[in-house]
């Protein structure tokens, strides 16, 4: 990532993604990093997003990813895999 960022808040775990996962942005927050760490995750963007049904992927083989989104935007994440575990940290992005 090439992309300067600044921290927002703690390094957080994704777990027991059987079940939709919604986070909460902070406030400040531009961006989140996410890694899957086990298996693969979805996630959709948005009020009331279905990961389940239309999603974006992150796989556990690749490196974190830095998504930016704009202040109010909500996540919600679920497995791909079962037993799928991920980290995420929010940032602002400059």
């Amino acid at each position: 990532m090439s992309t300067n960022y600044i921290p927002i808040g703690n390094h957080l775990s994704l777990t027991g993604l059987d079940s939709a996962k919604s986070i909460t942005v902070p406030p400040g927050a531009t961006g989140v990093i996410v890694q899957a760490f086990t298996k693969t995750i979805r996630f959709s963007i948005g009020a009331s997003g279905d990961p389940s049904a239309v999603y974006f992927e992150v796989y556990a083989s690749q490196p974190p990813v830095l998504i930016p989104f704009a202040p109010g935007t909500k996540f919600t994440f679920i497995e791909a895999e079962a037993s799928a575990t991920a980290s995420y940290l929010f940032v602002k992005v400059h």
